[in-house]
């Protein structure tokens, strides 16, 4: 079992509904291959400055798909070579170096363990142990991972916390992501730009965005932002994964 960096993927095609192509040039921060058990599984990692969570919400809006296209692209470019993969997990993680503020003395190891819980990756991984443990190996004495969100109830189960897929499961969202993207270049090839900013609580990327003076959109007492319907975990996968038809006798 083992990890290693893999090499660049060549530009990423999107099949637009009117036979044209949208053409995404873009770098993975860091590919890694486990093998195990005859099976080679891909992990994806996108390093971040800032504190970027991965969100089932921004996912199923379009908001954050970035990831999830870097992974499905892998995978559909080498299944073209002969090659076999498995989608083993995308993670966002934070470089930084975090300090600790302790109210009392602590042993080397449980301030070791704090520090990669602070450093914790924010993602999805596919649901198979001996990939699970390939991640983080002290899981075998331990029922959460400080290193990627993953953790066990004392029956075994997983907990609420943990950001886990079927196989089933990563087919499906890779599925919804390419659809998503495919609208997306729909839209801006059919000329579609007015500024339609959303708004989740306080969270908008107005506050960020380079070009705020241009683009025109409103910012008075009233601003005419997108209200995002809450989506959670289960809502998220409930509305994407096809309905089976009832079955008859």
């Amino acid at each position: 079992v083992g990890f290693g960096a893999h090499e660049a993927l060549p530009p990423i095609v999107i099949r637009l509904q009117d036979g044209g192509s949208l053409i995404l040039n873009g770098k993975i921060d860091r590919v890694d291959l486990l093998d195990a058990n005859g099976t080679r599984y891909v992990k994806i990692i996108d390093y971040k400055s800032g504190n970027k969570t991965f969100h089932f919400q921004d996912i199923y809006y379009g908001l954050q798909l970035q990831l999830l296209v870097y992974l499905d692209a892998y995978l559909k470019y080498y299944k073209k070579t002969g090659a076999s993969f498995k989608p083993g997990g995308v993670f966002y993680f934070r470089i930084t170096d975090p300090t600790l503020a302790l109210d009392e003395e602590l042993s080397a190891e449980a301030i070791e363990k704090i520090l990669y819980e602070k450093m914790r990756m924010s993602g999805l991984l596919l649901q198979e142990d001996v990939l699970i443990h390939g991640l983080d190996h002290s899981l075998a004495e331990s029922r959460s991972s400080a290193i990627v969100p993953v953790g066990y109830t004392k029956k075994g189960d997983p907990t609420a916390a943990s950001n886990l897929a079927t196989e089933e499961q990563y087919a499906t969202i890779l599925d919804f992501v390419a659809t998503r993207t495919q609208e997306i270049g729909d839209a801006m090839k059919a000329g579609i730009i007015t500024p339609a900013p959303y708004r989740d609580g306080q969270r908008t990327p107005c506050s960020y965005c380079s070009y705020r003076s241009l683009c025109r959109h409103s910012y008075g007492e009233a601003p005419r932002w997108r209200k995002l319907k809450k989506i959670d975990k289960a809502d998220f996968w409930e509305s994407i994964t096809p309905k089976q038809p009832p079955e008859t006798e």
